[in-house]
This record gives C-alpha cells, sequence and structure tokens, in this order.
C-alpha cells in the first residue's frame, strides 16, 4: 500500500496466468476482515454468500460461506473477500 493505492496481485480466474490490479482507496474505503468460523456462527436475520457447484436440483455444495451483519435491514450483495464472485452456485440470501 502506497498513499491511496494498493496493489494486488495474483492469478486470473480460470488460469494461472499471472495479473496484478492497481486499487484506489480513500477515508470512505471500508475494509473488512476475514476469520475462520463454525457453523455456530450461522443464525437467523445475518447475511450469506455462498460459494460452491450447484447440482441439477439447485442445491449448492457450499465451498466458501462468508457471513455478515445486515445494514439497516438489509443486506449487501457483493462480497469480494477473496472468493471467486459469479462461479457456479454462488448468491446471496437473507435467512
Amino acid at each position: 500500500m502506497s498513499g491511496s493505492t494498493i496493489t494486488v496481485s495474483g492469478v486470473s480466474f480460470g488460469s494461472d496466468d499471472p495479473v496484478t490490479y492497481t486499487v484506489l482507496v480513500n477515508g470512505d474505503t471500508t475494509y473488512t476482515r476475514s476469520v475462520d468460523a463454525t457453523a455456530d456462527a450461522l443464525a437467523v436475520g445475518r447475511c450469506a454468500v455462498v460459494n460452491g457447484e450447484s447440482d441439477d436440483t439447485g442445491a449448492v455444495t457450499a465451498t466458501r460461506i462468508a457471513l455478515s451483519e445486515a445494514t439497516n435491514g438489509v443486506c449487501a450483495l457483493g462480497f469480494a473477500g477473496g472468493g471467486r464472485a459469479g462461479s457456479a452456485g454462488s448468491g446471496s440470501a437473507n435467512g
């Protein structure tokens, strides 16, 4: 991180091609920390974004679940904490 930019290096989704992104941040940028959790962290009213493969019935075998609190009763979409947003079976629910 340098000033108002963060440089992120990794590999391109679906390949092993190296990529580098420059991310601009400011005083309004929100940072999120991810931590390991157990199933006990699931609760009615929490927001969840699930990544995994879905079967032909639509059931998803979760490989990753991101939980957050609702803001003003609404769940924010698009958690981007390192998961593969848009992968088969990803979605969100307010349960």
